[in-house]
């Protein structure tokens, strides 16, 4: 074992470090692995991290200069580096760049059509389509006149999402939005017209938190999988549509069944995770999207001992090691939680009477996995909790502010010292 060990000579370079990043980073950082993270287009806790060598690579106005600094990066380590996207934006940088990157690092991506596939939500559909998976009622638009022709004709509610996460940009840096009828739906994009054509329109089925499915995986060059992790989300933010802030591991074999023979006719190879959502009503599965990299709580996926980032390293560099890794069981039952964004999804769900402070508490103590703490590599947490509390001490001091700038702008009634009244003089 320890003759395997002195042969991980690669570093890792983690792009983007968030609480994906942070995942990677441990997973791979506990097992010995050099460890650099690089901020693409998310800055996080993982700069932070015992099992991280943060390099200062700031990104330019054009993008090639980052390209250019990336790769001398790569040329001063001492073997070629495994370089592991955690955004979408820093995954499309790879597939644009693959020939460039891979004369200076390793890396394990799909081929470049399916990935574009799985970049464009419009592509996404193409596949599922193609290898007979249920997919909600999905429509397209070229303009806001053809919005507006075909709004009307739509299942209702939808959700809107961009095509693309790395290069469309809704109001607020929303990842998506939900029309409830024709009129919302039109009402809104005759302010953002040109956001029409960017995107596809989903039909909702009733699933929501706590019924969707998640599958993870990586699967080798030959597209055999390698490993493989399934579980749930219980919470998001935004709740229902949005990122796991509560998550556990379960046992789904028809989830991992379906994700491996969809994977493996497109060919796939590398990172995946794809997602689900169970129809409360009729309990049927529909295809929702892929992820062509490591998904957002992929602790979890440690924690349940699949360490999907670790198996990606190893078959990269073609280690001896990997036999032995590969097909690890996981552990069901653990349950992993995200505090900060929880929180906010949380006071959401609670305003909306659909979750109150006992049972959330209650779901807090049960959780044994952590997005950002950990015992041996406690400066994220510090510096992340931090940064919440002051987060919250502005907003605190801004609602003040806002108060007191009301108290002072309300009239004084008639006949007070100090009212001045400014109805118009009538004449004499």
């Amino acid at each position: 074992m320890r003759s395997d060990r002195r042969l991980i000579q690669n570093p890792a370079i983690v792009l983007d470090l968030g609480v994906n990043g942070l995942g990677v980073v441990r997973s791979l950082g506990r097992k010995g692995v050099r460890v650099l993270g690089v901020v693409f287009a998310e800055q996080g806790v993982a700069g932070c991290s015992r099992y991280c060598e943060a390099v200062d690579l700031p990104k330019e106005a054009d993008e090639t200069e980052f390209l250019s600094r990336l790769l001398a990066l790569c040329q001063r380590m001492p073997a070629p580096p495994v370089l592991f996207p955690t955004s979408d934006e820093s995954l499309a940088l790879l597939s644009r760049y693959e020939q460039e990157l891979a004369s200076m690092a390793l890396f394990v991506l799909p081929a470049r059509r399916p990935m574009l596939d799985i970049l464009n939500k419009d592509g996404t559909k193409r596949l599922a389509m193609e290898c007979g998976m249920r997919i909600p009622a999905t429509y397209s638009a070229s303009s806001f006149a053809h919005l507006c022709e075909i709004a009307a004709g739509m299942h209702y509610p939808v959700l809107f999402k961009p095509r693309n996460h790395y290069s469309v940009y809704l109001p607020g840096r929303a990842k998506n939005i939900t029309f409830h009828e024709p009129d919302e739906l039109t009402a809104y994009f005759a302010v953002y017209p040109h956001l029409a054509d960017m995107g596809v329109f989903q039909e909702i089925i009733l699933g929501g938190d706590g019924h969707i499915l998640v599958c993870a995986a990586y699967l080798d060059r030959d597209s055999e999988p390698l490993a493989v992790y399934t579980g749930r989300k219980i919470r998001q933010l935004q709740p229902d549509f949005g990122v796991t802030s509560y998550g556990i591991s379960e046992n789904l074999p028809e989830i991992a069944d379906m994700t491996i023979c969809f994977l493996q006719r497109i060919r796939y190879k590398g990172l995946a995770a794809v997602e689900y959502v169970r129809d409360r009503n009729t309990g049927q599965v529909y295809f929702l999207e892929i992820n062509a990299r490591s998904y957002y709580h992929n602790s979890l996926f440690l924690s349940c001992g699949v360490n999907l980032p670790w198996i990606a390293y190893l078959d990269a560099v073609r280690h001896p090691m990997l036999a032995r890794e590969v097909m690890p069981r996981e552990k069901y039952g653990l349950k992993w939680v995200d505090f900060a964004r929880d929180a906010r999804s949380f006071r959401l769900k609670h305003k909306e009477g659909q979750l109150g402070w006992g049972p959330w508490l209650m779901s807090l103590a049960q959780a044994r996995s952590f997005a950002v703490f950990a015992l041996d590599d406690l400066r994220p947490f510090w510096h992340g909790g931090r940064k919440l509390v002051w987060r919250q001490v502005r907003k605190g001091a801004n609602r003040i502010r806002t108060y007191a700038g009301r108290r002072r702008r309300v009239p004084l009634p008639h006949g007070v010292p100090g009212h001045v009244d400014h109805a118009p003089s009538k004449g004499p």
